[in-house]
């Protein structure tokens, strides 16, 4: 196997011991979060294979997830393909199909590295081998999204899957110096305001739309939201992205902009 894709959404870990993390007791950190996990790829995702580790995990890349070489994935998810097989090829959805899909989503659960509403298929290839309370449930079959994750369902894998990514992305909304009163009325839908670690959109209504630690994807009145940025977080408005202490405004949507 040189090539392959996936046949479902497929979880990718950056470690290859998967029997290790998914066996007992899930390895989470002081946040609850599940660290080994760097995201789930969608259907039909182009694999270039690496090296076989075991019997069934083989590390792979791919240009759908370009952040780091130790991804690996077990291949039960994959079938054989070619080199000319094409690449995956996600379509932009339209502005109002992606809130009305990030609507769906409000109430779910945040997880590290989650993009979809589950993976029953691990309970069938990793069994937990002690009982499990229904959130490690949920975390055993990678239920949930986190902040760019939520995103990246709602334009089916067209978006950039990390935040580090999305600091360039689009174009930049020219708001550094003005008053809060003036950045409401400048913002418009499906606008992402980043910050290094961390995504939030302007919704419908003047409300934020995110998927935070601890809570999942929540409404927040934008007002409040962006209080919250500049005078708790302390964060200042800037054009540039990546600033320490800044955020960003970025446009990105096709039809927006």
């Amino acid at each position: 196997m040189k090539f392959a894709k996936t046949t479902s959404f497929t979880p990718i870990l950056n470690t290859a011991d998967f029997g290790g993390v998914f066996h007992k007791e899930l390895p989470l950190d002081a946040q609850g979060l599940l660290r080994p996990v760097e995201t789930v790829a969608f259907p039909n995702t182009k694999f270039t294979v690496l090296n076989r580790i075991s019997t069934h995990i083989i590390q792979v890349k791919t240009t759908d997830y370009p952040y780091g070489d130790r991804l690996f994935v077990d291949d039960r998810f994959l079938q054989t393909v070619s080199s000319s097989d094409p690449e995956r090829n996600p379509v932009l959805p339209s502005p109002e199909k992606i809130l009305n899909t990030m609507n769906s989503l409000i109430g779910t659960r945040y997880f590290w590295g989650g993009n979809c509403l589950g993976v029953p298929k691990m309970l069938e290839l990793y069994p937990p081998q002690a009982p499990i309370c229904d959130n490690n449930l949920k975390n055993w079959v990678f239920e949930g999204v986190d902040c760019s994750g939520l995103i990246y369902f709602a334009t089916e894998g067209y978006t950039p899957r990390n935040t580090s990514s999305w600091i360039a992305y689009g174009e930049s909304v020219p708001l550094e110096g003005k008053a809060t009163s003036e950045i409401i009325l400048a913002l418009r839908p499906l606008d992402a305001l980043v910050y290094p670690g961390h995504i939030l959109f302007v919704h419908e209504n003047h409300q934020i739309i995110e998927s935070r630690v601890g809570r999942g994807v929540v409404l927040t009145p934008i007002e409040t939201r962006l209080e919250e940025l500049i005078q708790t977080q302390k964060l200042t408005l800037k054009n540039q992205g990546g600033l320490p202490g800044s955020f960003t405004v970025r446009r990105w949507h096709l039809s927006v902009m």
